[in-house]
């Protein structure tokens, strides 16, 4: 970062860049508001606005270029697997090369956000970068020869700047092999590493911060199967901490062994294997039927099944588009287009469904009407055997009313309707040798009806006499 001084920024300002200065709270702030005096005083800290970036949909500053560190800045080199906090030094080629490439940051936060990012970009998630302290102390190496000439002193202190030099470009290790600095041995790095996990740990506020941890540190290459064992036990400590009626050791009850009825096993079988409010209307008309048969307990606990088995339908459907919307904002854009292409595909095979059923339908309300038969008529119901009552009831009410005309058109009249139908006098005493053979009680009525209807056909003739 390159401090201004007041000229500088009244040229920056003047050719339209961003300026900012820093308050007396550490916390930068645009200077436009500024008065030239107050530019010019030198009491303020004045530096060009940092430009951002955007990668991965996350957005920070710009990484540092070689013209904007100075010697002994305070620096933040990014590496895949963590953050090295140190100072710039030109002595370090790796340094030099690490800011050239663009993976130093002059702060903690954009760091942070930078390698985030890259993972977000790759498809990773790094939740919780760790940031490991580097240090610029070489050891100096003395000479162990006296040196008595002029040339032979230039000589030595050249070769132990060239020593000092190479100790400076170990300590920042390539980023391809993924290593802490020398300075920094493998027992303190894993202190330092368990000890952030563990601050983090005790830091979560809810479940959801603990479980995200979890495969955070499991995959981390400093550490060993005793110190994953060690995390996950605290982890489980939070858990339970946050989430007592969750994560609390559960005693489990050996459950009572009852004998149950095999019939009654049976009902509650078919009860839990009912996928539609059809068939547990069925299984109702079951119950009922057999109320006498059972004790009031053993029916009472069959019908709250039913009722709780009807409530799941409605759950269910009520779950999954909650659980649809609230989980939409966490899915990724491929993710997204997946269920959409399902979504788009149920959308279809429910149209095509729906064409089928018309179709069958209008085919057999077809049938159903030109059925000669009763049991014609009735066998059309088997082809509706994954339908929904819904959808069953235009063709149970189509059948019923062929087979009312059916009915009709069989029966037979009765003997009073045939007499009154009589067409000619040989019909009638046809019908009334029938009447001779049926009950004493109802003959009387029945010879009336056939002396009126014989009356109806041949009416007596009445001659016009003088008086």
């Amino acid at each position: 970062m390159k401090i201004l001084t007041g000229k500088e920024a009244l040229v920056a300002l003047a050719n339209g860049d961003d300026v900012e200065f820093q308050n007396f709270s550490g916390i930068w702030e645009e200077a436009v508001a500024l008065t030239v005096g107050e530019v010019l005083s030198g009491e303020l800290k004045l530096r060009l606005k940092p430009l951002t970036m955007e990668l991965g949909g996350i957005t920070f500053t710009k990484p540092l270029t070689r013209e904007d560190v100075v010697e002994g800045q305070e620096i933040f080199v990014v590496y895949p697997s963590w953050i090295v906090h140190t100072e710039f030094t030109s002595l370090s080629m790796k340094l030099v090369e690490c800011v050239r490439y663009g993976f130093v940051q002059a702060d903690k936060e954009n760091a942070e956000l930078q390698l985030q990012a890259i993972g977000k970009l790759l498809g990773r998630a790094i939740d919780y970068p760790l940031t490991v302290e580097g240090s610029f102390k070489p050891e100096k190496k003395r000479s162990t020869k006296a040196k008595k000439t002029k040339d032979d002193t230039d000589q030595a202190r050249v070769q132990a700047d060239t020593e000092n030099t190479i100790a400076d470009d170990v300590i920042v290790q390539d980023a391809f092999v993924l290593a802490a600095p020398e300075t920094v041995d493998a027992a303190q790095e894993r202190d330092a590493v368990i000890a952030e996990f563990t601050a983090q740990i005790n830091a979560c506020t809810s479940v959801d911060s603990v479980l995200e941890l979890r495969p955070v540190f499991m995959s981390h290459q400093v550490l060993e199967r005793e110190h994953h064992q060690h995390l996950c036990k605290l982890t489980e400590d939070k858990l339970l901490e946050l989430d007592p009626e969750q994560y609390a050791p559960k005693v489990e009850e050996q459950p009572e062994e009852v004998e149950v009825d095999p019939a009654i096993a049976k009902f509650i079988e078919s009860i839990d294997k009912c996928h539609s409010d059809y068939e547990l209307k069925g299984l109702e008309r079951n119950l009922e039927s057999n109320k006498n048969k059972l004790a009031d307990a053993t029916y009472q606990d069959l019908s709250n099944r039913i009722a709780a088995k009807r409530e799941s339908f409605f759950d269910n459907k009520k779950s999954g588009v909650t659980q649809t919307e609230s989980s939409t904002g966490n899915l990724s854009i491929a993710e997204l287009k997946r269920l959409q292409e399902e979504a788009e595909k149920l959308v279809e095979n429910k149209t095509n469904a729906d064409e089928e059923y018309q179709n069958l339908l209008t085919n057999l309300l077809d049938r159903a009407s030109k059925a000669n038969t009763p049991a014609e008529a009735n066998t059309l119901v088997r082809y509706t055997k994954t339908w929904t009552e819904e959808q069953r009831k235009p063709l149970l009410d189509a059948i019923h009313k062929r087979l009312v005309q059916l009915n009709d058109a069989n029966e037979k009249p009765s003997l009073a309707v045939r007499i009154e139908r009589a067409a000619d006098l040989t019909e009638l005493d046809a019908l009334e040798i029938d009447v001779s053979a049926c009950d004493p009680v109802i003959q009387p009525r029945l010879m009336e009806l056939i002396e009126k209807r014989r009356f109806e056909l041949n009416p007596p003739i009445v001659s016009n006499g003088a008086a």
